[in-house]
């Protein structure tokens, strides 16, 4: 079995556009493409991509279709969204929004990445207000984390 190896997001890009994906403008670094199924998928364009990253952008759109707030302008109004940030296997971490499905980024600190999924974000609405698509709001929750023992591990 091969494993996974990190691409570059124009490469990835490609790859959606050649499954049927159709690339529209995005923000910075960040392309959106929408998918056959309607699902937009907002990647950064010229870095290596993160393994975690691909991964979730392939599962999320090809298979099935710490959370930190970020607060996002957009068209005079403020959105705030949870943002999942998950450590890169290859060093560094990726980040995705749970409430826009297809939305990711990177960064080489949490740093960086908080700020790269800002822009990220910003597409990815900018690409649902194009298309006329609703943009979602999210409620608010907590996320928490619990440790339990369990017999005979560790």
């Amino acid at each position: 079995m091969s494993r996974l190896r990190g691409i570059k997001g124009k490469e990835a890009i490609k790859a959606f556009v050649k499954a049927g994906g159709v690339e529209r403008n995005g923000k910075g670094d960040h392309v959106n493409v929408k998918m056959p199924n309607g699902q937009i998928i907002t990647i950064p364009s010229s870095k290596e991509l993160k393994i975690g990253l691909l991964k979730a952008a392939i599962k999320k759109n090809w298979l099935d279709g710490g959370g930190i707030s970020k607060i996002v302008e957009i068209g005079g109004g403020i959105m705030e969204y949870t943002v999942l940030i998950y450590h890169a296997e290859e060093g560094g971490f990726w980040a995705e929004v749970p409430a826009l499905p297809g939305c990711y980024s990177q960064g080489k600190t949490i740093e960086e990445t908080m700020s790269t999924i800002k822009e990220a974000i910003e597409a990815h609405l900018l690409a649902l207000k194009t298309e006329r698509e609703e943009v979602p709001t999210e409620e608010e929750f907590v996320i928490g984390r619990v440790k339990v023992e369990v017999a005979g591990v560790g």
